[in-house]
């Protein structure tokens, strides 16, 4: 009975239905994972090469107490290597919300892999006709991979639950010394401090910018466009569930498009927001207005004239202020759309003369034009 199961190497297909899918995504990527390692337990050194990882089985199988066989299923697993041998295991785990058992769950992650370890071990001494003894198993001196399991919490309340597993036990103090303790290595994602944060070089450094200051409340204020988004689809799923708004999943193609011939950001990301919906807005409500000002004169009129006469006049005149209202609200609308763009984008870093690059460039202005913009908008 197999009871090992490689991971698909990218799984980008099937329901993504809440956090914790979102976050496998993003961390499934080789130099994702070796970022996240190298920053939380080596301290920034580049310990963890993303070429030497492979990913690892995240399904483990144990007999349960009552005999029945149970499956574990991690959320990532990464091998690392070294000139092709198994050297170390890293698995990570994320947390939307604190858990009670979660002491207990680590210890059931490693003991898996620890367990898979130990039957490869066997089954190569076995291929080279040297099996250990039935008892001792494997021979003397022969060690296994190590097993480090990072907890990464997304909440930004502190964790409320245990991080031991004797902070979940009723132990009395006299049975401690008898009971071996398993800590977990919890880290507070929203709690980082900054200069931490400034230490990882993927795409996990926006996400934690973000954490942070989603509990600090200045979400507003944070720069994406410092850092080019190297997994598009996968950060704006991500942000999609945890900022609830659908928009994120609209253009996600069209930035996956964009960022491969340059570099994506925040000022980026607003204009594909913007662009063409505003015109829209604009042409639906002066549409209304004008409708509703013809219905309104042909009524009047149609009082006075004979009926034939008053539509006729009455859609001439709706026609003409139709025309109108929606040059007057296309330039409205384009006004404001312009206004918001130089703003945000002042606000994110951009330079003045970027500004109105893209300015000229998204609104098909003339330079004299782009420039009375920037006069008027640009503080």
């Amino acid at each position: 009975m197999s009871v090992e199961k490689e991971k698909p190497k990218k799984n980008t297909t099937g329901q993504r239905s809440g956090p914790d899918t979102a976050e496998k995504l993003l961390e499934d990527y080789e130099d994702v994972f070796a970022d996240i390692v190298n920053v939380l337990v080596y301290e920034g050194d580049p310990v963890v090469k993303p070429e030497n990882l492979r990913d690892g089985p995240t399904a483990s199988v144990y007999k349960a107490a009552e005999g029945e066989l149970r499956q574990k299923n991690r959320d990532v697993l990464k091998i690392d290597t070294e000139n092709g041998v198994e050297i170390r295991v890293y698995g990570l785990e994320n947390q939307t919300r604190p858990s009670n058992v979660m002491p207990v769950r680590v210890m059931g992650y490693d003991f898996g892999s620890y367990d898979r370890n130990i039957r490869k071990e066997k089954m190569k001494n076995k291929e080279q006709g040297r099996e250990a003894d039935y008892t001792a198993e494997l021979w003397p001196g022969q060690k296994l991979c190590p097993v480090v399991t990072l907890v990464l919490y997304f909440g930004t309340e502190p964790w409320s639950g245990p991080t031991t597993l004797h902070g979940m036990l009723n132990l009395p103090e006299r049975l401690k010394p008898f009971v071996p303790d398993y800590p977990v290595n919890l880290v507070q994602v929203a709690f980082l401090e900054e200069e931490e944060i400034s230490l990882f070089r993927s795409d996990f450094r926006i996400v934690a910018e973000f954490f942070r200051a989603k509990r600090l409340g200045n979400v507003k204020s944070l720069k994406y466009n410092e850092k080019r988004w190297d997994h598009v689809a996968e950060l704006l799923d991500f942000f999609k569930i945890f900022f609830g708004d659908k928009r994120y999943g609209e253009v996600k193609e069209e930035m996956a498009q964009a960022t491969k011939q340059e570099e994506t950001n925040a000022c980026w990301f607003l204009d594909a927001l913007l662009e063409d919906r505003l015109e829209v807005r604009a042409a639906e409500m002066a549409t209304e207005m004008a409708t509703e000002m013809a219905t309104e004169m042909a009524t009047e009129m149609a009082t006075e004239m004979a009926t034939e006469m008053a539509t006729e006049m009455a859609t001439g005149m709706a026609t003409e202020m139709a025309d109108k209202i929606v040059e007057e609200k296309c330039q409205s609308v384009r006004t404001e759309g312009v206004a918001a763009l130089i703003e945000t984008c002042q606000e994110l870093g951009g330079t003045r003369q970027e500004t109105r690059d893209r300015v000229i460039r998204k609104y098909h202005l003339g330079e004299d034009d782009a420039e009375g913009y920037l006069q008027q908008y640009w503080h």
